[in-house]
């Protein structure tokens, strides 16, 4: 009997220091799970999963000279690797992907002042990285130290954007009253950290402070970080390391010119129309031709898409035979998305793209995509004596803080018709504005994908309506 009780106590013994185990093991692993959570989240690790696709691409395009055609192909299958996240779903090609190495940043010293940045954007690659550009400015003006939280997004490919070190005191601020009245940043605190807590795609109060301030947030120093940093991440992706200015020689000037397309259209945006960008390549390559110099010109796009969705006008990439020596086209991805696929793209080509805006002689401005690293191009004016390195912005409007660009707009008569009225190209270096002595042919287009062919529009504008009011389109005003 005394046996069976000892038995009994034993056996209930063993059983209770195995829940014990047990609990502990629980709590050890919840434990874990909660400090890997992070470190482990989509939105800052992006893993490959097993779905590959493998696509070719093959676009022709006719030469100039009218008898041959230049053709952008990829001959060889390239096989993409679909990852998701919660910002977008990127797709890579085979590469080695550049890790932050966060052991690295993980001390602070006596006098250190940080910007964090805590949540990244959830748009594509040139508007999502405005946050952690725009704040890394912010900080270099405050003489303070940027850094990145966990959530890194696509700035996870750019090892110069240093995680945040541990031991920080968060100081809470109000981000609005400091950008939008430039309220003094205190400094005098050292071992501090103001976070961007800012979620979402709105960063206006950012962006406004970033264009009052563009001298100091980009001066010489932030923008050759910013292109080295360009360049760097571009060169981490194995396959796009090639060089599409290669026939580049002492005389030759390259032009990359980028002009969105692709989906943009069906978010009900406008987008650039194809032939007041065709007027500029004439006249920036009769400019250049004159001054002795060779014109290369590469374009940036999308081969898919429409150029306006009410007026049913489809791509007219013929338009640009004559003013365009290469294309390069971005495809199709859509359909390896989720969720529609809204912000798909292929991050190896994107940066090879970027790479060449900020090396080319000339990079003209056509979106944010192009915008973003033309903030890294070597100077914001051009030099003096060379006229280069020129960046030129379409309409102005997309934040390369250049002081050139091109100003186009169209005026709508009571008739229907609709007529170039502004095709004007502002500021041009003296170098060159020597050379700019534009025939007026040049300046002139068939219009009749715009104007109804029953209206029986000339091709010929009328003279210029002295009384002349907006429109819904941004580039048209209607005479009244």
């Amino acid at each position: 009997m005394n046996e069976t009780t000892s038995d009994k106590k034993k056996e209930i013994g063993k059983q209770q220091s195995r829940r014990k185990a047990l609990f502990l093991f629980i709590i050890i692993a919840v434990t874990w799970i909660q400090f890997l959570k992070p470190i482990l989240d989509s939105s800052s690790r992006m893993f490959l999963v097993d779905n590959v696709t493998s696509f070719k691409t093959n676009i022709t395009m006719l030469s100039k000279n009218g008898t041959s055609n230049i053709s952008l192909s990829n001959n060889s299958t390239t096989k993409f690797h679909a990852s998701t996240s919660s910002n977008a779903t990127v797709l890579r090609s085979n590469t080695a992907f550049l890790w932050h190495n966060d052991s690295t940043t993980t001390t602070t010293n006596d006098v250190n002042v940080y910007i964090q940045m805590a949540f990244p954007r959830k748009d594509r690659l040139g508007c999502h990285m405005k946050r952690p550009l725009f704040l890394m400015a912010y900080a270099h003006c405050h003489n303070v130290q940027f850094c990145i939280g966990r959530r890194r997004g696509f700035a996870h490919y750019f090892a110069e954007f240093d995680t945040c070190p541990r031991g920080l005191t968060n100081v809470e601020v109000n981000w609005n009253e400091l950008l939008k009245n430039d309220v003094p940043l205190n400094t005098s605190t050292p071992n501090v950290v103001y976070v961007y807590k800012k979620r979402g795609n709105d960063d206006r109060l950012l962006e406004q402070w970033r264009d009052r301030h563009m001298d100091c947030a980009f001066d010489e120093d932030v923008r050759q970080k910013w292109g080295k940093m360009i360049v760097q991440a571009s060169k981490q992706i194995s396959n796009q390391t090639q060089n599409l200015f290669e026939n580049k020689t002492k005389n030759v000037v390259t032009i990359a010119m980028h002009i969105r397309r692709g989906d943009y259209s069906s978010w009900g945006r406008t987008l650039i129309p194809d032939e007041p960008c065709v007027v500029l390549l004439r006249r920036l390559r009769h400019i250049f031709e004159a001054a002795g110099k060779t014109p290369q010109v590469h374009l940036f796009s999308e081969d898919y898409g429409v150029v306006h969705v009410k007026q049913k006008i489809s791509l007219q990439w013929n338009l640009y035979q004559d003013v365009v020596d290469f294309v390069h086209f971005a495809p199709d991805l859509r359909q390896f998305g989720v969720k529609g696929g809204r912000h798909l793209l292929d991050i190896g080509l994107n940066l090879r793209d970027w790479r060449h805006f900020v090396q080319a002689d000339v990079l003209i401005v056509g979106s944010p995509f192009s915008g973003v690293p033309a903030l890294g191009r070597a100077r914001l004016a051009p030099s003096s004596t060379t006229g280069l390195p020129l960046t030129l912005d379409l309409w102005g409007s997309f934040g390369s803080g250049s002081p050139t660009y091109y100003q186009y707009a169209w005026l709508e008569y009571p008739n229907g018709c609709v007529y170039p009225n502004v095709l004007e190209l502002h500021h041009l270096p003296k170098v060159w504005a020597q050379y700019d002595t534009i025939p007026s042919s040049f300046q002139e287009f068939n219009m009749s994908q715009w104007n109804d062919n029953q209206k029986k529009c000339s091709h010929k504008a009328p003279p210029v309506c002295p009384n002349q009011t907006s429109t819904r389109h941004p580039y048209i005003r209607k005479c009244v």
